[in-house]
């Protein structure tokens, strides 16, 4: 098997539901957490990697949360490497599409409907739980809701720039599917790396090893299915497709020489 020697771009997803234990309206309230008689999980998550021609990436995710009572909030948490920059957030719930300019604190509440988005990096920079970030930078994306004993599935859609290696030979495509900050199983995970100029992988890679699943080239993408991902546990997958899957390095990572 061919290896590819570049360093992989490492995306870390953290996704956190956010307990309701007073409205909404209420300014920088901490919630309770989950208890026995008030939980959520994920069951399923479908995520979509398009690699477009100017070597950005359009990530479309599709979370299908399962709550078990009151519940007004989520908030993920996208650390950047190098140059990586997201843009063009949008935050979708079936029909409705969420409006920009929602409150960013955690443990906050805001208009359900809305949300927002915030870049943090530096040592000085705090998340909710008090730690600093380490001098990395991340962008976090918080959405208000407000539901109850349902299942409700949210759409993320974003746009990556930076993130995409190019090589001579090859265009390195690595994304982490899912993150290792869940304190439950998820049932199901898909994935799909894909070009927009139709192109297909050569080929695909999924770690940790230890799942037991390997990634696929059908037709034009490379897709991947994990049945019972467990708690704590990272999944990154990694596609490599031909140079001429992308017309331009604008929105790209370019070293020289070649990658396999």
């Amino acid at each position: 098997m061919k290896r590819i020697l570049t360093g992989a771009f490492k995306w870390r997803v953290l996704f956190v539901a956010i307990g309701a234990a007073a409205a909404w309206a209420a300014p920088n309230f901490i919630p309770d957490v989950p208890t026995q008689d008030k939980q959520y999980e994920i069951d399923d998550a479908n995520v979509t990697v398009e690699l477009k021609r100017d070597g950005s990436l359009l990530v479309h995710e599709e979370l299908e949360f399962d709550f078990h009572g009151s519940f007004t909030g989520a908030y993920r948490d996208n650390p950047l490497n190098g140059d990586a920059q997201i843009t063009g957030m949008r935050v979708i719930d079936g029909a409705q599409r969420y409006v920009s300019g929602g409150n960013t604190a955690l443990g906050s509440y805001d208009r359900p409907g809305t949300f927002g988005v915030e870049q943090f990096g530096g040592s000085s920079d705090f998340d909710g739980a008090g730690n600093t970030a380490g001098g990395n930078r991340y962008v976090r994306v918080v959405w208000h809701y407000s539901t109850s004993d349902r299942k409700d599935t949210f759409e993320l859609v974003y746009r990556v720039t930076g993130a995409t290696n190019v090589r001579d030979d090859v265009v390195d495509v690595t994304w982490t599917v899912w993150g290792d900050q869940w304190d439950f199983w998820l049932g199901n995970l898909d994935a799909r790396f894909v070009a927009a100029s139709g192109v297909a992988p050569t080929e695909s890679w999924l770690r940790p090893r230890s799942l037991g699943a390997e990634p696929s080239i059908e037709g034009d993408a490379a897709v991947a299915n994990v049945e019972r991902v467990p708690e704590a546990e990272a999944v990154g997958m990694r596609a490599v497709f031909p140079r001429e899957a992308i017309t331009s390095t604008t929105r790209a990572e370019v070293e020289p020489g070649d990658g396999l």
